[in-house]
């Protein structure tokens, strides 16, 4: 079965069995795509993550959170995705943090997971995020701010009509 392949010893037949109960959406597969959270192979770790997100469930968010910390920059990025796809709210002190990782991705996708879950908590850091080097972080971070709808920030949103990126620009209008 597809449960039993996420054991086998090849790594792309362990991420093929990851992709692939990802897109079937079965519960029952949760708890062995929670262990594969903790597989020696990023690529599997990270297609596990991304399963969980399209599953949904709760139970995973807790291995997604500490997923946040992997050495791998897509891991880290996937299961930012996955946390706000959930959408659970005890996600959002460990996004807020990511916000800091060294990756530009993992950066971004923690933005926008944090708009997706609306904690107000996120807002000063967010705010904060409008001065990322990167203009995808940027753009994401006044996107995320939009939809948590804080009057806190709408005074950033609007410095954020004169960022050099046109994105950004569009984005914080």
């Amino acid at each position: 079965t597809l449960i039993q392949a996420l054991n086998d010893k090849d790594d792309s037949v362990r991420s093929t069995a990851a992709k692939a109960l990802g897109k079937i959406g079965n519960e029952a597969a949760v708890t062995t795509l929670i262990q594969a959270l903790n597989d020696k192979d990023d690529s599997v770790r990270s297609t596990a993550a991304k399963a969980l997100g399209k599953i949904g469930n709760e139970a995973a968010v807790t291995t997604l959170i500490q997923a946040l910390n992997d050495k791998d920059d897509s891991v880290r990025s996937t299961a930012a995705k996955a946390l706000g796809k959930i959408g659970n709210e005890a996600a959002v002190t460990t996004l807020i943090q990511a916000l800091n990782d060294k990756d530009d991705s993992v950066r971004s996708t923690a933005a926008k997971a944090l708009g997706k879950i609306g904690n107000e908590a996120a807002v000063t850091t967010l705010i904060q995020a409008l001065n990322d080097k990167d203009d995808s972080v940027r753009s994401t971070a006044a996107e995320a701010l939009g939809k948590i709808g804080n009057e806190a920030a709408v005074t950033a949103l609007i410095q954020a009509l004169n960022d050099k990126d046109d994105s950004v620009r569009s984005t914080a209008a």
